[in-house]
């Protein structure tokens, strides 16, 4: 049943999304071709729309969520929603994890329009050769490129703890102004809630873990000396290197843990207590 629910939401959901991926994507493809051989002022228009649609997918992306919550789950089409042979639970779960698609589904496809665009003017240019020398020898020779992937594991559990306690803290929210503690102004009350809490969460989260996640080690730039840029960048890359607060990491990761088993415990009191439908 989770996953009939799920797709049903992707199907009522993808409007939003369709038209900003397709319409980004295809800008990608364009815009190397404005950059290059384009007059000036065409240029700076094309650099200008690409980073618009960027804010715009972000944009989308967050509001989209708010009416994947609000509507399908706060309004009239909600209350249809609430009488289907599900749980509740079951009902919140498959909201939150077509949230989370969502998400991903931005972020890949940001980075997808990048590497489009970038292999576009890479051939324009017929530049690929000398840019995978430069990569070579700046990321990978330098070990660069190990180092990034040794933090991009690491911090992979906290993006994911923090991705969903991101979209839990949204629902929480929206799930609390939907609820007979509050009757009137529910969107302003709901946009002081979002901000003040975070506000407030943040500075609890800040004052347990007094220590940050990472500490890179600074790199002097006067110790390296040469009119070779490249042969200096991959020196200052080589030398590069950090401190791993592992018990910051665990810690944030269980604090995020412990506010999203709270929220979640809020919702579920919220929705069978007290929720009321417009």
């Amino acid at each position: 049943m989770l996953i009939k629910l799920i797709k049903h939401d992707l199907i009522a959901t993808k409007h939003e999304f369709l038209g900003i991926y397709l319409g980004y994507i295809l800008l990608s493809v364009i815009a190397p071709f404005l950059i290059l051989n384009g007059p000036e002022w065409l240029q700076v228009l094309s650099v200008f729309a690409v980073g618009g649609v960027l804010v715009a997918i972000i944009v989308i992306t967050f509001l989209a969520i708010i009416r994947l919550f609000q509507k399908r789950l706060y309004s009239n089409e909600g209350y249809l929603t609430w009488t289907l042979p599900v749980s509740n639970r079951l009902n919140l779960i498959s909201k939150i994890i077509v949230a989370l698609i969502w998400n991903i589904a931005s972020f890949v496809i940001v980075w997808v329009g990048v590497a489009i665009a970038g292999s576009i003017m890479l051939m324009q240019l017929n530049a690929f050769s000398q840019f995978f020398e430069v990569v070579q020898l700046l990321i990978v020779d330098s070990g660069f490129l190990s180092k990034i992937v040794q933090l991009f594991v690491l911090f992979t559990p906290q993006t994911i703890v923090s991705s969903l306690y991101s979209v839990i803290f949204l629902l929480f929210v929206i799930t609390l102004v939907n609820t007979s503690f509050i009757k009137k102004n529910r969107l302003a009350i709901g946009i002081v809630l979002y901000f003040g809490l975070s506000l407030a969460i943040n500075a609890l989260t800040t004052s347990l873990i007094m220590v940050p996640l990472l500490e890179p080690i600074t790199v002097n730039p006067d110790m390296y000396f040469g009119t070779n840029f490249m042969a200096v960048a991959a020196a200052i890359l080589r030398d590069f290197d950090y401190t791993i607060n592992y018990g910051a990491v665990y810690a944030t990761i269980a604090l995020e843990t412990a506010y999203i088993v709270l929220m979640s415990i809020g919702i579920l009191y919220f929705v069978e207590k007290k929720m009321e439908i417009e």
